[in-house]
């Protein structure tokens, strides 16, 4: 019922061309917008719910962005929270996920163009290297596996790979891997290698996806912040808490020896509501980050609780649904 009233708010308000309109009256509050990709996803052979948006869409939300909200660094966030400062007006946070190459290749340049700052939150052993993220990983071999039967990673069922169906099949796959608790990621890539072994050797054959750390450097000294995305992308809440600690400290440790900075944000893989905790919060805060990022739907109005901000994902290239998109979760 909720999808359905909001559908046909979404239609109304496009249809009647409201849609900047309403952004003029969003409440203050710090704005976070997260990217991941950013091109054209149908020409992957790789995830493609990772592709944010086209490069022309990335270009026209970052214009809509910037006459719309004031874009601040962490820098600034630091200060508010040092002195606890309200916050007295619409800010604007842009952010990445993961550390692809398309970052530095598409976003980057559009950034620069636009004097617009943004904070890439990387996970260490994917940066100058060749291994691929195990999203990436799945999403290839299930492709690849057209005709094949899998079984999902909770041993719940199996699945005929089917051409007509594969992306969602690939979805479902994911996110099955995501909630495991049993079984963390390695361990269902093991296993899906050995059921797929043809597919898994391709895999040695494929392009870097990431970016390297001089390309990092190259943005650093242009105004661009870097933040920890852990070492390699597991879901927190799968791992033991010095597992955590290490994804938590390790990351950290390596971004500040590579660009010879101090980092003081972290994004938590994936994001959702399950995929952290308590536990890990109190690692962040040990660690010596200020700010941690989920990636759950809202704004915030005020940094009370640093370890858990709030970040608006980007998701199409329609500019009327982005806009709506920040309306709907003014809350």
């Amino acid at each position: 019922m909720k999808n359905t009233i909001r559908k046909i708010i979404e239609k109304t308000v496009i249809h009647f061309q409201i849609d900047k309109l309403i952004l003029r009256l969003l409440p203050n509050g710090l704005y976070v917008f997260n990217f991941h990709r950013i091109g054209s996803k149908q020409d992957s052979e790789f995830a493609r719910d990772v592709f944010s948006c086209s490069e022309t869409a990335f270009e026209k939300i970052i214009i809509d962005i910037k006459q719309n909200f004031r874009i601040v660094t962490t820098n600034e966030l630091e200060q508010k929270l040092q002195y606890k400062k309200n916050i007295d007006e619409r800010l604007a946070l842009i952010t990445f996920d993961d550390g692809y190459i398309d970052n530095y290749t598409v976003a980057y340049p559009i950034l620069k163009k636009h004097e617009v700052p943004a904070l890439f939150f990387l996970s260490t052993s994917l940066i100058n290297s060749k291994k691929i993220a195990w999203w990436d990983e799945i999403t290839f071999m299930l492709r690849r596996s057209v005709g094949s039967t899998v079984t999902l990673p909770d041993n719940s069922s199996t699945m005929l790979l089917d051409e007509n169906i594969i992306e969602s099949q690939i979805q479902h796959y994911i996110q099955n891997t995501k909630r495991q608790r049993k079984n963390n990621i390695p361990k269902v890539l093991e296993e899906l290698h050995n059921a797929l072994p043809k597919q898994a050797e391709l895999l040695k054959n494929t392009p870097s996806l990431f970016m390297s750390w001089q390309n990092i450097k190259t943005m650093t000294a242009n105004n661009m912040e870097i933040g920890s995305h852990t070492v390699s992308h597991q879901i927190l809440t799968s791992l033991a808490e010095d597992e955590q600690e290490y994804e938590i400290t390790r990351s950290k440790q390596i971004i500040e020896e590579e660009i010879a900075s101090t980092i003081s944000a972290f994004a938590y893989p994936v994001g959702s509501s399950y995929c952290y905790n308590d536990t890990s919060k109190k690692l962040c805060q040990k660690a010596g980050y200020l700010f941690a990022f989920n990636n759950q739907s809202g704004i915030n109005k005020t940094l009370n609780d640093p370890f858990n901000l709030y970040r608006i994902c980007i998701d199409n290239d329609n500019l009327h649904k982005f806009r709506f998109k920040i309306w709907i979760n003014r809350k």
